[in-house]
């Protein structure tokens, strides 16, 4: 009974343990798409002394104490009393470790049981509904554009903090490169994410769907079944690992794209991959130079998926040392430093592959715009410098949620569009969440549809603020 009460609430004692939260919806609906890569990010991300000491004398060495005591005894003898004191001290450490309204709200191997099958009854509705997707349920979709050789990148990133970016002020020099064409860009100041994980964010920001109407992203398809039926020819280029088709949420997004190219063709169990970001322009150049017409593409980036230091080459190693690290433990948290400098390394090679992709679109003289934005955030240090919460809902920090939202148009695009450039730079400082950016993809785009509200784009004379929230609680910068 004792190992079938601490195997029923095991999950939720480790999660308390390195969250001080318990596992809720979000949590397990992540670890629905959890692999062994993943796990191997999780345990570097979070795997402190502290956590394996605490881990060790909650859940084995109880379990190693029981296994020495002799079973064999059924009468109250001294040794009975043994076995009886420490599994009345086992239940009680269970209970202490549980938040103090555990008991009263919820049995919780119920609670998770129950919880973890709604998440997969949602995970196959949302999969299932972008597989069997009708065109015709957008009805019809109107593209305003003068010419009909438009070229519109999303390039979503992964983890990445705005505040670690000296585009938007970090003391460190993190934007070297695209510092260099600062005029050219629209850097929007007040954006976060709906969710602080991949596949949460993206089901929202790719869909209809948003944190006040999630029942939206299982009933239309996504951003890429819409540019479908308005007839463009869409890509998904990744660096990430390939998921099976239909695996998880976003990775049903990318199937839905008429050409699907993956470079890093380690197995999805590998953190990973055969190459850097950069290695997506390549790709990128080729479908370019195709005479396709009207072209949709999203490049998926590794961006900086932890571990960090895996993200850049050797050159971007910039910073090596805590020379710049004010307020760091000196006893010294070494791993913290190397963690910290390493964030901000795969924030410049991040940098680097923006403004070399730039630099292709003009060279291609593309007709069209650039939106570069992060999946989610990361606490890389940034709330606390000896302390990485990494990125997780259940403990949800600020940098965690805001994220760079960075455009660039080209000269036609501006030429052609005149009035909507004026109204971009009239919303750059505007409060925004990216579960509404399907309506600011669609206003970019010179498109138009019953679906569509102006109210919910950011670059539209009529857009409308909501309130904003991040985890359980109301976001203001």
């Amino acid at each position: 009974m004792i190992i079938i009460s601490i195997a029923g609430v095991l999950p939720d004692m480790i999660h308390f343990v390195i969250f001080n939260k318990p596992i809720d919806y979000i949590s397990l609906m992540t670890f629905s798409d959890t692999n062994n890569s993943e796990v191997s990010d999780f345990i570097n991300t979070y795997g402190t002394f502290n956590v394996y000491i605490k881990l060790f004398l909650l859940i084995i060495l109880p379990f190693i104490l029981l296994y020495f005591l002799p079973s064999y005894s059924l009468k109250i003898k001294v040794k009975s009393w043994k076995f009886i004191l420490l599994s009345v001290i086992i239940f009680t450490v269970l209970i202490l470790t549980l938040p103090r309204d555990y008991v009263q709200r919820e049995i919780r191997p119920v609670y998770l049981s129950n919880t973890y099958k709604q998440v997969l009854v949602d995970k196959k509705l949302f999969i299932e509904n972008i597989k069997n997707i009708n065109h015709e349920d957008f009805g019809e979709i109107k593209i305003n554009s003068i010419s009909d050789n438009n070229t519109y990148i999303l390039v979503i990133g992964e983890s990445a903090d705005r505040n670690r970016y000296s585009l938007y002020n970090y003391n460190r020099d993190t934007s070297p490169y695209l510092s260099k064409i600062k005029d050219e860009l629209f850097l929007f100041d007040d954006v976060i994410s709906p969710h602080a994980h991949t596949s949460p964010a993206l089901e929202l920001i790719l869909t209809f769907g948003d944190l006040r109407n999630n029942d939206l992203k299982y009933k239309y398809g996504s951003i890429i079944d819409f540019f479908n039926s308005a007839g463009f020819k869409t890509f998904w280029i990744s660096n990430q690992y390939k998921y099976g088709s239909y695996d998880s949420g976003y990775s049903a997004i990318a199937n839905a794209a008429d050409e699907k190219i993956y470079i890093n063709t380690n197995s999805w169990q590998s953190n990973k991959t055969n190459y850097y970001d950069e290695q997506l322009i390549i790709e990128l150049e080729k479908v370019l130079k195709e005479n396709y017409g009207n072209k949709f593409i999203i490049l998926h980036l590794f961006g900086s998926h932890s571990p960090y230091n895996n993200r850049y080459p050797e050159k971007f190693n910039v910073y090596k040392s805590n020379q710049y690290l004010a307020n760091i433990s000196p006893d010294s948290k070494y791993a913290n430093v190397m963690k910290y400098n390493a964030y901000d390394n795969s924030i410049i090679y991040t940098d680097y592959v923006l403004k070399k992709l730039i630099d292709v679109l003009k060279q291609e003289n593309i007709n069209g715009y650039m939106l570069y934005f992060s999946d989610h955030g990361e606490d890389a240090g940034s709330t606390d410098k000896n302390v990485f919460y990494g990125h997780n809902e259940s403990i949800s920090s600020k940098p965690m949620y805001e994220i760079p939202f960075i455009l660039w148009l080209s000269n036609k695009y501006k030429q052609e569009n005149s009035g909507k450039v004026n109204n971009i730079k009239l919303s750059i400082h505007k409060p925004y969440q990216t579960d509404r950016l399907i309506h600011t993809i669609i206003d970019l785009s010179n498109m138009d549809n019953e679906l569509f509200k102006q109210s919910e784009s950011i670059i539209n004379k009529n857009f409308q603020e909501v309130k904003r929230v991040y985890g359980n609680k109301e976001y203001k910068k």
